[in-house]
């Protein structure tokens, strides 16, 4: 697959992380939830993310294996930084789902 059609790939999945990630928040931010909806909805997101995630890392993957040599470590370290910032808001999520079960 060409490289362009990958790194549009990753982008529109990169921008659905990015909403999850911003759905997630705002299910552990909200105080009207009662918990068991809570759980549900954290549980389901977290589904959904983890799905992304793989993807991504796929995406990060073939990318990297038909990026020229010379800008292989950019790649690399711009698909880090993305991926750093989704695990942790996936972690921090899936802190509150184990929280809120524990209750």
């Amino acid at each position: 697959m060409a490289l362009q059609t990958l790194t549009a790939r990753r982008g529109g999945n990169r921008g659905a992380v990015t909403k999850l990630l911003t759905k997630l928040q705002g299910i552990v931010d909200d105080i009207t939830l009662d918990r068991d909806l809570k759980i549900y909805e954290l549980d389901k997101k977290l589904q959904d993310l983890h799905s992304k995630i793989k993807l991504i890392q796929t995406l990060d993957d073939e990318i990297q294996n038909v990026t020229d040599a010379a800008d292989v470590a950019a790649e690399i370290g711009s698909a880090d930084v993305f991926n750093s910032n989704a695990f942790d808001g996936r972690d921090r999520a899936e802190f509150e789902l184990l929280k809120l079960r524990q209750q």
